[in-house]
């Protein structure tokens, strides 16, 4: 899963959205905390971690989904 989630991550600095060291570790942690059983959550905790603009929330939707 932490593979997967640092792909997104570059795809997400590849858009332009930055993203620190930092908040990347904070979403890798959040992710194994709440795990891939409800994805809406899990969804809601990268984005907590990763989006800090109003002006990247849609391309984080995009690349999500």
């Amino acid at each position: 899963m932490d593979e997967r989630i640092l792909e997104f991550i570059g795809d997400l600095r590849r858009a332009e959205v930055r993203i620190s060291p930092s908040e990347a570790l904070d979403a890798l942690t959040a992710a194994t905390e709440i795990g891939l059983d409800h994805r809406e959550t899990f969804k809601a905790a990268l984005a907590s971690t990763l989006v800090k603009e109003a002006r990247d929330e849609a391309t984080f939707e995009r690349i999500f989904n």
